[in-house]
């Protein structure tokens, strides 16, 4: 009798747990977050001495995945953003690998 509540409590438990997050998106090898970075106009607003490069700043302590997720589609976060959607453009690899180059230099960029 004790094997079996020691079962199903160990099966409860095992339901209840959330599930793991899915691994991150492969990066793309052949994407340069830093050529994309012209290439698309971040750096019109957000180099250093464009107009929302404090902005920028802001992401540097925040999670990939958040800014990966503003980078593709920030209207979906703030509909009244003048940040322009870039889902079409990039993929979640690729605005991924943009959102870790942009933290570890745009952002720190003084």
């Amino acid at each position: 009798m004790k094997r079996a509540l020691c079962a199903i409590a160990l099966l409860l438990v095992a339901c209840t747990r959330t599930p793991a997050a899915p691994p991150p998106p492969t990066p793309d090898p052949n994407f340069r977050p830093e050529s994309q970075f012209v290439a698309l106009g971040c750096v019109t607003c957000h180099a250093k001495g464009a107009p929302y490069h404090d902005k920028i700043k802001q992401c540097a302590g925040k999670p990939v995945d958040d800014v990966a997720r503003w980078i593709r589609d920030a209207r979906a976060i703030k509909p009244d953003t003048k940040m322009p959607t870039f889902s079409e453009m990039l993929t979640e690899a690729q605005a991924r690998q943009m959102a870790v180059w942009v933290q570890q230099t745009v952002a720190t960029a003084e």
